[in-house]
């Protein structure tokens, strides 16, 4: 009688497995084909700028262009290209694009980590380009801009929170960051 019991127990969980497994076989062939690197990135840039509680009007060409102006005696102009360029691709405000500057002003991190996006996460996407300074910074400003348009609601403070460990340091050189380009 153990013997029967003990078979009709595995039988059933031989038919458990099956039928588990066909769920998930059934699950993943009606999963579409996968996307390309440049399709994500535009469902990306519509989501992070689907957002409606930001309260300053999207970045026009001359906000950057005043903003660029303010940053000039503060950073290289292969930096200010790149991430100008970055701003407008986002449509940030003005304020946003001094909040990407300080960003990369206050991380200043080496190549790979140059706006401290994914520091600490070893194979954190945002380093792929570690050998290569234009796409590593492009990249990092990318999802810096990305953070900034999701997380930053106007309170500096709590983004801070977000975006650094250290944050009442941080949230202290980014104000004083943002009030020296207000000048």
């Amino acid at each position: 009688m153990k013997k029967i019991l003990n078979t009709i127990m595995w039988i059933f969980i031989l038919q458990l497995w099956f039928v588990t497994l066909a769920l998930i076989t059934v699950k993943y062939q009606n999963r579409s084909e996968p996307v390309s690197k440049e399709e994500v990135d535009e469902q990306m840039r519509e989501i992070f700028t689907e957002q409606d509680d930001i309260d300053e009007a999207p970045a026009k060409s001359n906000s950057v262009d005043k903003v660029i102006k303010a940053v000039q005696p503060y950073f290289p102009e292969k930096e200010i290209r790149i991430i100008s360029q970055v701003a407008r691709e986002y449509k940030l405000t003005a304020h946003q694009t001094k909040l990407l500057f300080v960003i990369r002003r206050i991380e200043n991190g080496r190549p790979g980590l140059e706006l401290g996006v994914g520091d600490g996460i070893p194979n954190h996407p945002a380093r792929r380009y570690a050998g290569q300074f234009e796409q590593s910074l492009r990249i990092q400003a990318q999802w810096a801009a990305g953070t900034i348009i999701r997380r930053y609601d106007g309170n500096l403070k709590k983004f801070a929170v977000r975006y650094c460990e250290r944050a009442e340091l941080w949230h202290a050189n980014a104000k004083k960051w943002l009030t020296r380009l207000d000048a």
